[in-house]
């Protein structure tokens, strides 16, 4: 399972057009993600393969609109996000 949030407090609406896209792109990809809307700006992805989180973590990360994505309890924030950018000036 991976926990997917979208930035910008979209509506119930836009999250799910836009998670949606992403959940097209990923099976285009061959990643077979079931996806159900569980708040109005956040998704859980469901995969037949857990390994395939991953890939899909890897390709959600860098969507504009991707907030974070949290897979076993650790968030990884998406690249475009305030958090990202201040873990690249730590680093």
């Amino acid at each position: 399972m991976t926990f997917v949030s979208v930035t910008d407090s979209p509506t119930r609406e836009d999250a799910e057009i836009i998670t949606k896209l992403w959940q097209t792109s990923l099976w285009n990809n061959h990643i077979q993600a079931e996806r159900y809307m569980v708040d109005d700006d956040r998704a859980i992805f469901m995969f037949k393969d857990g390994s395939q989180a991953w890939d899909a973590k890897d390709y959600l990360i860098q969507q504009e609109r991707c907030k974070s994505v949290t897979i076993e309890n650790k968030e990884y924030p998406g690249i475009h996000t305030q958090d990202a950018m201040n873990l690249k000036e730590e680093l």
